[in-house]
């Protein structure tokens, strides 16, 4: 809430220079966002919701979401120019670091694989939970932004098999180095997201096509 100089005088505020109180160590402590599900790490004693700028955060989430409604709604060749290069981008970069929730488009589905995933929304979703997910387990794989243009390569080129749970799995090869990226729709099929993207093994790609249906 703003407050003028007035109103800070009528309710007895001042405004200190001190840091709040929280752990000299800077640890951080698990808080779970109730409406997304998502779980952040945030200082101790400092709460959720004060690490940011508010009023930027939903802007950039505006943004996000009516470039995918134009996406969704474009024709293909015109979805896939939106979609374009995102992690060229500041505000990707922000997304990438956690500074930002939005969701970001980082691929367009075909037909076949949207159906597969019985999504109606074509564009493939970045979601804060799952780069926030990347960085804590895929650190060790050296993950840039970079990284995130294999999404729609994979989907363009690789094999895709349809897997339970309204997912898409897919796998390229790429330097002698298997890639494997995993895309799911929501329950009501209303949008779709990335849910992982990594490295895979050999056993992995040998596992779908011996357990899962194909889809190219």
């Amino acid at each position: 809430m703003q407050l003028s100089r007035g109103a800070m005088k009528r309710h007895g505020y001042q405004v200190t220079g001190s840091r709040p109180p929280f752990s000299s160590s800077g640890d951080k402590v698990p808080w779970r966002n109730k409406r997304t599900g998502q779980v952040h790490q945030v200082p101790r004693g400092i709460d959720p919701g004060w690490g940011h700028n508010v009023g930027k955060v939903r802007l950039e989430r505006d943004a996000a979401d009516a470039l995918i409604s134009k996406i969704d709604r474009a024709p293909d060749d015109l979805a896939r120019a939106a979609v374009g290069n995102p992690w060229d981008t500041p505000e990707f970069a922000r997304h990438l670091t956690g500074a930002s929730d939005a969701d970001w488009p980082v691929a367009v589905l075909d037909g076949a694989v949207l159906a597969a995933i019985r999504g109606t929304s074509r564009t493939v979703r970045l979601s804060g939970y799952t780069t926030q997910k990347q960085r804590e387990r895929r650190a060790g794989q050296n993950f840039t932004a970079a990284d995130y243009a294999r999404v729609q390569q994979i989907i363009d080129g690789g094999e895709i098999f349809a897997g339970a749970d309204r997912l898409a799995i897919g796998f390229m090869e790429e330097g002698g180095k298997l890639w494997r990226a995993v895309v799911k729709s929501t329950q009501d099929g209303s949008e779709s997201y990335l849910k992982t993207l990594h490295r895979a093994r050999d056993y992995d790609i040998r596992w779908a096509r011996r357990e899962l249906s194909k889809i190219r």
